[in-house]
This record gives structure tokens, C-alpha cells and sequence, in this order.
């Protein structure tokens, strides 16, 4: 009985070379957005969070894992998350109401003035 050998020979010395192009730009952008003076988060269309850079991380007082794939509700409750629920394309911003978040022991407090 003759025995065989069949196989196949592809190289990926393109793609191998693309995927570390992506991973240092990938890293580049991740290290400005974690050092930029401002919350910055990628939310899905059910407003659950899929990227989170370090200013939000401490804002929450919580390491990205425990945050993404959470929504506000999720994270701060039904009240504080409802507060801080605002249409897509706008930002929390000092004339909105929001003057400070404080983290409290598995709480979120906020102090809210004006609307």
C-alpha cells in the first residue's frame, strides 16, 4: 500500500509584518489616549462601554476589565446611571449639571446642580 504526503505552503511574512504595524499603532494611540487630560470611552450601540482610557479608569476607581462590557447602570446604579445617561454625540459637560464625582465604598456619589 503507497503511502503519501500532501501539504500546503503559504507565506505570511506580509501579514505577519501588517499584524505588527497594527499592534505598535494600536500602542501609539493607546499610549496618547492614556495620557490626555480627559475621559475618553468607546460606548456600543447599547451604550456599553468597549474601550476606556486610564482618566476614566480612575474616575471609577476600577481597572478596565471590570468596566468594559458594562453600562452606566451597570457601574453606578439606576439613578446616578440615569443621570449621566446623555444622547449620543453629546458630552457631559460643568453647564450640563455635573460638578463632581466622588467614588464611595461599592457607591457612586454625585453632586448635581442646576437642570
Amino acid at each position: 500500500m503507497p503511502l503519501g504526503l500532501f501539504g500546503i505552503s503559504m507565506d505570511i511574512s506580509e501579514l505577519k509584518e501588517t499584524q505588527k504595524r497594527l499592534y505598535v499603532s494600536e500602542q501609539r494611540l493607546s499610549t496618547i489616549l492614556d495620557n490626555v487630560g480627559a475621559y475618553i470611552f468607546i460606548k456600543d450601540k447599547e451604550r456599553r462601554f468597549q474601550y476606556v482610557n486610564k482618566q476614566t479608569e480612575a474616575l471609577f476607581q476600577l481597572p478596565q476589565d471590570e468596566i468594559i462590557g458594562k453600562n452606566n447602570f451597570d457601574l453606578l446604579g439606576e439613578v446616578q446611571g440615569r443621570r449621566l445617561t446623555v444622547p449620543t454625540g453629546k458630552s457631559l459637560k460643568p453647564e450640563n449639571g455635573l460638578i463632581a464625582l466622588n467614588r464611595l465604598p461599592r457607591l457612586m456619589r454625585f453632586t448635581i446642580t442646576g437642570r
